[in-house]
């Protein structure tokens, strides 16, 4: 009796395993912003840009789970994210009273800083206070982009700094290489982007000019942001532990430093 329990048993066992539910190749679509460059944008009907890159190196490591991307304009994909339509987004920042429908972060990826580039001329006198050091100057940042602060844009209406509005982030620089203003207020990794891109503008080379950042304005972390709605997806908990450690190890081995240098030199 005991045999034939055994036969039955083994002959069942592979229909059992068959069937029994696993996240094995589970499909996960993640969102991305369409235009945030060179963050993340949409090229070509291509995914691009720095956390993309970060995010396919984490999830090429993650063989239970087929991701995809998905690129849309950013309040759509907040929506859609509310709407539980999908599982994650990226790359939003830590808001999570502004955002009830994303309490569920990720470990962090990426820290976005906000500087100013000048002349080195300008920076042989030390101006590590923003907006005071810069007083008297001639500061350019992209037009509507408000990243600068209050207080700069205070002093630029009391007449302290003198405001040029740029169309782009390679505008703006051109406008500083051609000694036209004197510093120039954006992302960090966007105007080191930019400027490998200017490399081969004509009687533009950026690698023979003397710029240099100046003062840290503000910085922010960015996360891959978790939908809240749990029962649409039983998996998430397991997709962010996996996600998370192989973060923390791409960090401990300087991987996502290899990527954005990486990144920027393209």
């Amino acid at each position: 009796m005991r045999v034939i329990c055994k036969v039955i048993l083994l002959c069942l066992l592979p229909l059992l395993l068959f069937s029994w539910p696993s996240f094995g190749s589970q499909k996960v679509v993640i969102i991305g912003d369409d235009n945030y460059p060179p963050y993340s944008y949409l090229e070509q009907e291509l995914a691009k840009g720095v956390y993309v890159d970060i995010l396919k190196a984490v999830f090429d490591r993650l063989p239970e789970y087929q991701v995809t991307f998905s690129m849309m304009p950013w309040k759509r994909g907040l929506k859609y994210i509310k709407q539980a339509k999908r599982l994650a987004i990226f790359p939003p920042y830590y808001w999570p009273q502004s955002r009830p429908y994303m309490q569920v972060y990720s470990e962090p990826i990426l820290l976005e800083q906000v500087v100013v580039t000048c002349n080195e001329q300008i920076l042989k006198q030390q101006r590590n206070n923003w907006p005071a050091d810069y007083f008297g100057l001639r500061v350019a940042t992209n037009r509507g982009f408000l990243a600068p602060g209050p207080d700069f844009f205070q002093a630029v209406k009391l007449g302290k700094i003198t405001l040029t509005e740029t169309k782009s982030t390679e505008h703006g620089l051109r406008m500083l290489l051609l000694n036209r203003i004197d510093c120039y207020v954006n992302s960090k990794l966007t105007i080191q982007w930019a400027l490998k891109q200017l490399q081969s503008a004509q009687g533009l080379n950026p690698l023979n000019q003397s710029l240099r950042f100046g003062a840290v304005i503000s910085q922010q972390w960015g996360y891959l942001g978790y939908s809240s709605a749990v029962k649409q997806f039983p998996f998430r908990q397991d997709f962010r532990l996996q996600v998370d450690k192989v973060l923390r190890q791409m960090k401990k081995e300087g991987e996502i430093k290899e990527i954005i240098e990486r990144f920027i030199k393209q």
